[in-house]
């Protein structure tokens, strides 16, 4: 029977627009776009026959809010970015087998820079990418880095920088950050090249600077001539190894899907300048909509602001809504792109080559989920686990003697880390070195906290520490009503096992002892055993993710620790000139007017730093004074 629906989704717009589906504690449950707002919505609620994935979804809905916009287009690119925003657990959401790296070119700056990134976002920069293999994109970086003369300073060397970097003397930068070369050059010389070369426009490059090492050559500067000389070749040679799929062709994507059950795979062919580049694989989990549907969500996800959007897309199906699916991709790209449904010709070999692709992603995809799986199975059965621990959450603690403590936890999805649910702690509530109090603290605060609402509950959780440490938790979760609900484990320091043939004490690294809360004999793991290989991972992934922030909130605190004692600098506005300057000496030999344009400064507080920061000069002068010419007493 069809849920009524609320009151106030009577007075919706017969307009096109967006709809925001919101459950009683306002989470964002799903995001659909319209042509018609009120049929659209309304037929949640008057359809006596739905998907059990959408009956879910209506049964939740406590709220609907809408956006009206001009036309559809406008609505497919709004839908897009917030679903990109809110990821709704309802909506069709890829996911990457692999974090594929991108080359992130950071246009909107005044000299922009290249890095490697593994995640998209809308910053104003280019993204290029993805790169299937990390030699793929170590090559590219190099050629990059040795060719076009890209900056390699950060932002902050540009603040009173005077001497030009080692880069620079070995004929690799032009040194913006000491301004012997102007925006303008430096976007005709070395932006526009690495725009063409990342976008595949290589043959046109090679001919451009196949002209200036002529110049060069002509006007006898024989070492810009034997560079340019060097890029060609450096050019050619990395280009000489792709396949040609269409001589003199453009730049395209090329989408295949394999879907079987409950699993999607979709193969992503990237094709720049006819030649073929790479291949990405996503996948889709429990989607109940037709092909079609699916992937057209995939085109709206794969198409986000930053992303290169080619000249033309293939797919292998026309979607529901093509035209405006076109519309949606010129927004995205800025001028026209095609969305082909390609019947013949070698483009229509590319599509078969792309589905061909995806089921073998789909085969490769659902061979690691079994292996995996299978891993996990073994560890509930010989750790005696309740549940399967397809989500696992590990914890650690890091600090020296109390100071600037921080708890870390990582999360393990179907074995693999799923680091946007990282999450680190500042320790409040503890002083002094107590690991046991820090670690309830932590554990308190991740399942009693805000956080309780924002992340799913774990099947397993691990802390790095032994008997001690899961006696301090374990009343918190009781108290919580987490004790049924997910198994509990303590990592403890390895042991010799026969106490034989090693000094009393000494520790075994290569093997694994986990500790239940009920106490009783450890497991213990041997370093062959695949399951001690993942403990071993998750626990180093956790101290490891510990150990980085602590060092940072450390370093920062040594770094500020020479403005201690100066009115009205505070932690805050410590961190704050460490990071806007990028050192103390920095700090130092800023102005006033300088020191009063750095965040969460103030004029009178600019002024404060500055006569604090003189006056130490002059005591420590007096000081070396004094040392260098003693008195005699």
């Amino acid at each position: 029977m069809a849920r009524r629906a609320p009151p106030e989704l009577a007075d919706l717009a017969h307009r096109p627009g967006i709809y925001l589906m919101k459950d009683g504690d306002g989470e964002v449950l799903y995001v659909g776009k319209a042509v018609d707002l009120a049929r659209r919505v309304r037929s949640y609620f008057s359809r006596a026959e739905q998907p059990p994935k959408t009956r879910a979804l209506v049964a939740r809905i406590a709220a609907v809010e809408t956006i009206i916009v001009d036309n559809e287009v406008e609505a497919l690119l709004l839908e897009a970015n917030l679903i990109k925003r809110y990821r709704p657990r309802y909506n069709v959401l890829l996911r990457d087998d692999k974090q594929y790296p991108y080359l992130r070119l950071s246009v909107q700056e005044e000299f922009p820079r290249i890095d490697v990134v593994r995640r998209v976002v809308d910053d104003g920069a280019r993204y290029y990418g993805p790169f299937v293999t990390g030699t793929g994109i170590g090559e590219t970086m190099s050629l990059i880095n040795r060719t076009f003369m890209v900056r390699k300073c950060r932002n902050h060397d540009f603040r009173r920088k005077e001497r030009p970097s080692l880069q620079f003397q070995i004929g690799r930068c032009y040194s913006p950050c000491t301004g012997r070369i102007t925006p303008e050059e430096y976007a005709r010389k070395v932006v526009a090249p690495v725009r063409a070369f990342l976008e595949g426009r290589d043959r046109r490059l090679v001919r451009d600077l196949t002209r200036e090492m002529e110049e060069a050559a002509a006007g006898e500067r024989f070492e810009e001539a034997a560079r340019l000389r060097d890029a060609i070749r450096r050019i050619e040679r990395l280009t000489a190894r792709q396949e040609v799929v269409e001589v003199g062709g453009g730049d395209l994507d090329c989408l295949g899907l394999y879907r079987l059950g409950e699993t999607t795979a979709v193969a992503q062919l990237v094709v720049r300048a006819g030649r073929l580049q790479g291949r990405r694989d996503l996948f889709m989990e429990g989607e109940t909509g037709s092909e079609a549907e699916l992937l057209a969500q995939v085109v709206r996800q794969l198409y986000t602001a930053g992303t290169l959007v080619p000249e033309t897309v293939l797919v292998p199906i026309a979607l529901p809504e093509h035209a405006a699916e076109a519309g949606y991709l010129t927004a995205r790209r800025g001028r026209r792109c095609h969305l082909v449904v390609p019947r013949r010709g070698h483009r229509a070999k590319l599509i078969g080559l792309a589905q061909q692709n995806a089921r073998e992603a789909y085969d490769g995809y659902q061979a690691r989920r079994s292996r995996a799986t299978d891993l996990l199975t073994d560890l509930k059965l010989r750790l005696g686990l309740s549940r399967l621990p397809r989500r696992i959450e590990c914890f650690d603690i890091s600090n020296v003697s109390g100071d600037h403590a921080v708890g870390s936890m990582v999360v393990f999805d179907e074995g693999r880390p799923l680091k946007r649910h990282y999450r680190n702690f500042r320790i409040r509530a503890v002083a002094g070195p107590n690991d046991f109090a820090m670690m309830a603290e932590v554990i308190e605060r991740r399942y009693a906290g805000e956080l309780a609402d924002r992340l799913p509950y774990p099947d397993l959780i691990l802390l790095d520490g032994g008997p001690p440490q899961l006696a301090a938790v374990v009343p918190i979760l009781a108290d919580l009503g987490l004790v049924g609900r997910c198994d509990l484990l303590g990592l403890a320091k390895a042991r010799s096992l026969d106490g034989q043939g090693r000094g009393r004490g000494e520790q075994v690294q290569s093997h694994e002892r986990l500790v239940r809360a009920g106490g009783g004999e450890p497991v213990v793991l041997p370093p062959d055993d695949p399951l001690c290989h993942l403990v071993a991972r998750i626990r180093d992934e956790a101290h490891r993710f510990a150990i980085t922030h602590y060092r940072k909130l450390h370093g920062d605190r040594l770094v500020a620790s020479g403005l201690d004692g100066c009115a009205g600098i505070g932690p805050t506005r410590k961190v704050a000139l460490l990071r806007h300057f990028g050192s103390l000496a920095r700090v130092r030999a800023a102005t006033v007017e300088e020191l009063a344009c750095c965040p969460k400064m103030t004029a009178p507080t600019a002024e404060a730093v500055y006569r604090y920061l003189r006056a130490q000069e002059v005591d420590a002068d007096s000081a070396r004074d004094d040392r260098q010419n003693p008195t005699d007493s």
